[in-house]
């Protein structure tokens, strides 16, 4: 696995991202508000089900992650793609 971050290529989300901050420095990232009615579907869940939900959704982002990281190296240990799924969910940039 390189060493040096610099030779990691970007995704193309990465560059989009990068492109955006770039042409927009001053903006804050935000959180969107939530539709109304996905407001009252979420509210009518109890904690349990909310959890599961998100659970759900960071094993989703997590296999996601994973298998971009393994097409963009094809060469790589499961265990590497491991380690840099994990290094880019942590923000260790």
């Amino acid at each position: 696995m390189p060493e040096n971050t610099s030779e990691i290529p970007l995704t193309p989300t990465d560059r989009i991202m990068r492109d955006l901050r770039a042409a927009q420095p001053n903006r804050k990232p935000c959180i969107e508000d939530l539709d109304p009615e996905m407001v009252k579907v979420l509210r009518a869940k109890t904690p349990a089900e909310r959890l599961a939900i998100a659970w759900g959704l960071w094993e989703f982002a997590r296999a996601t992650l994973r298998r971009s990281v393994a097409a963009q190296h094809p060469d790589w240990s499961e265990y590497e793609v491991h380690c840099e799924a994990a290094r880019r969910l942590i923000n260790d940039y």
